[in-house]
C-alpha cells in the first residue's frame, strides 16, 4: 500500500507557544476549540496548522521522537503528519517508508491521544507522522476535520 500523497498537518516547533499562538491568530486564522495549554490547532483552508514545544512532541512520541528531533533548530522545523483512517494504515505505512529508503524512527503503537500513530524520517532527517486519530475524520479528499 503506498503512503497517501497528502499532508494533513504541519506541526511548526516553537519555543513560545503563547507568542507564535497570538502570531497566527492576529493574522486572523481560526483556532480550533481543539486547542489544549499545550498545543494551538488552527484550522486553514487546506491542512490544520499545529504549534507546539519539542516537549510536547517528545512526550507524545516518547524517546525516539525526541532523539530523531535532537541537534535539530528549535524553530524552523516542522513535522508532517499523514492523517489515515486506520490502524492497519498507520503500519502498512512505516514500512512502505522503510522500502523506499526512509528510517523508521518509531513503529506504530498506541498513541497517548487515542488511535495510533508511527514516525519516520526521510533520507535528508526530516521527520514525518503518520497518524489515525479519533477526533478526527478525513473527508473525501483526505483532508482532516478537526472538531
Amino acid at each position: 500500500m503506498p503512503i497517501p500523497p497528502r499532508v494533513s498537518v504541519v506541526t511548526l516547533r516553537t519555543v513560545d507557544l503563547a507568542r507564535s499562538t497570538a502570531f497566527y491568530a492576529a493574522l486572523g486564522w481560526e483556532l480550533s476549540p481543539a486547542s489544549t495549554p499545550a498545543m494551538s490547532l488552527f484550522k486553514t483552508a487546506g491542512s490544520l496548522l499545529l504549534l507546539c514545544t519539542d516537549d510536547l512532541l517528545a512526550e507524545l512520541g516518547g524517546d525516539e521522537v525526541a532523539a530523531a528531533l535532537r541537534g535539530e533548530p528549535t524553530t524552523g522545523e516542522a513535522v508532517l503528519s499523514i492523517h489515515v483512517a486506520t490502524d492497519e494504515e498507520v503500519a502498512a505505512a512505516a514500512e512502505e517508508a522503510a522500502k523506499a529508503g526512509g528510517v523508521v524512527v518509531k513503529r506504530a503503537a498506541p498513541s497517548p491521544l487515542g488511535g495510533s500513530y508511527a514516525f519516520f524520517a526521510d533520507p535528508d532527517g526530516h521527520v514525518w507522522e503518520v497518524i489515525r486519530h479519533p477526533l478526527y475524520r478525513l473527508r473525501a479528499a483526505g483532508r482532516p476535520e478537526a472538531p
